[in-house]
């Protein structure tokens, strides 16, 4: 029999773990409460030692010495124990991430969310699945270990916490139960190792052939992108795949709060977000990072979303020699993302500036606008699947001075089956840019 490490032998033990989330035997069940039971006593070995779950080769030594124990008793009494799987499950919970270990490692996990103590959901690919909901003893336990992972704390006076946990590539989302009723809501977006690329997206349908290459050809003629949606539509997948297509030459900053985006270009280097702390700590803003970002000799600039007044420092730089550079922003649809800009720009603004000004610093600074969102298909009579969906492609290509209003010519548009290519030209910035950077002008062929 192929032979397991501790933690994934755990997995068999553990309640909810298996892809139909049914109930464990009767003897698994039993196994899970020695879990449970034991845990407790590595805990209260561990404090008296003077020792923490984040030290995890004191937490392994202790762990195994009493599953040890509980063996040798076991055998005196003529009963089987799975002693690496009890092993394991003992340090899920010790230096793991606790209850939801077990999921978060499950294949294809993309979230989970818990919804305090009422009810709990993992995000798989395109399915959504009900798992028992916690305890408040287990949801405030795994509340302690997700702040330790991720080195951040909760409380009143700082009830929200989005963070990313330490070395790994996973963001936490807490609320803290002083201002949600239910207990703690935790919100884990687990990122995947290998990111989707524009192959792979257009193999999902997210893509057509066609806009692939044209988005590739943008990114080489260093076109300023800007990619939008809702919550959830995938931006930040088509972002990654975007970034990959940068040239490994040229120098890349990136900005996010917290970093999401993988990195592959040798000459990078990434920048998050920062609050103030209690030690009297500064808060960094994103709009602080790119206004530092201009001072540090970047080629690109690529910030993992605007939502604020660094609306202003972001249309600055793109539009005043940072060409290529790329950032995603919450829209209702291609067009919006105008009015939101502007509207986010405000919001910067240190004194007053007309209308018509904002909008002539967001004409010169973006070249493409790509618009998607999460799409539930319905497949015959059951739940229907989610997947995301590119729906809109346009490019930037004047601005009525009369009114301040941008104009785009639309080039791709979903038509409810698959996103259809319009036809259409170039705006002559960008094909001014593409002479430049030895990139071919794409021929757009109408669908």
């Amino acid at each position: 029999m192929e032979e397991r490490d501790p933690v994934q032998r755990s997995f068999a033990l553990r309640r909810g773990v298996r892809d139909s989330f049914e109930g464990l035997s009767e003897a698994e069940d039993t196994d899970t409460a020695t879990v449970s039971r034991l845990t407790e006593e590595v805990r209260r070995r561990l404090m008296e030692a003077g020792a923490s779950g984040g030290n995890a080769a004191s937490a392994e030594s202790v762990a195994r010495s009493v599953v040890d124990e509980e063996r040798l008793r076991r055998q005196l009494r003529n009963q089987p124990m799975d002693a690496e799987g009890v092993l394991g499950g003992i340090l899920q919970a010790v230096v793991g991430l606790g209850t939801i270990d077990e999921y978060r490692r499950m294949p294809g996990t993309t979230e989970i969310m818990i919804n305090g103590t009422q009810s709990a959901w993992v995000y798989r690919g395109d399915e959504r699945l009900s798992i028992p909901a916690l305890s408040q003893e287990a949801l405030a336990r795994t509340v302690e270990l997700l702040l330790r992972e991720s080195g951040e704390s909760i409380g009143p006076m700082n009830p929200l916490v989005d963070a990313r946990l330490l070395g790994s590539r996973m963001r936490i989302n807490i609320v803290d139960r002083s201002v949600s009723p239910y207990g703690y809501a935790i919100t884990l977006r687990i990122f995947p190792e290998q990111p989707l690329d524009l192959e792979s997206l257009v193999a999902k349908g997210t893509l057509s052939k066609q806009a692939a290459d044209f988005l590739i050809a943008m990114v080489r003629a260093r076109a300023n992108i800007v990619i939008a949606g809702g919550t959830s539509s995938g931006k930040t997948t088509t972002m990654a795949a975007l970034t990959e297509r940068i040239p490994e030459r040229e120098r890349v900053i990136f900005i996010e709060a917290p970093s999401e985006l993988p990195h592959t270009n040798p000459n990078h280097v990434v920048w998050e977000t920062r609050r103030a702390s209690a030690e009297g700590g500064k808060t960094v803003t994103i709009g602080d990072l790119i206004v530092n970002a201009m001072r540090a000799r970047p080629d690109r600039i690529v910030v993992g979303e605007v939502r604020d007044g660094a609306a202003l420092e972001m249309m600055e730089a793109m539009g005043t020699g940072h060409e290529g550079s790329l950032t995603t922003l919450h829209a209702n649809d291609a067009r919006d993302v105008f009015v939101r800009l502007l509207s986010l720009m405000y919001m910067g603004m240190r004194h007053d500036m007309p209308e018509r000004m904002l909008y002539y610093k967001i004409y010169s600074a973006i070249d493409v606008v790509l618009f998607q969102r999460e799409m539930l298909e319905r497949l015959g009579g059951g739940p229907g699947r989610v997947r995301r969906q590119v729906t809109e492609i346009h490019v930037v290509t004047n601005i009525d001075w009369s009114t301040g209003q941008i104009q785009t010519g639309e080039l791709f548009q979903y038509d409810g089956e698959r996103l259809r290519c319009l036809g259409g030209e170039l705006s002559p910035r960008l094909v001014e840019r593409c002479s430049r950077y030895g990139v071919a002008v794409p021929r757009l062929v109408r669908d």
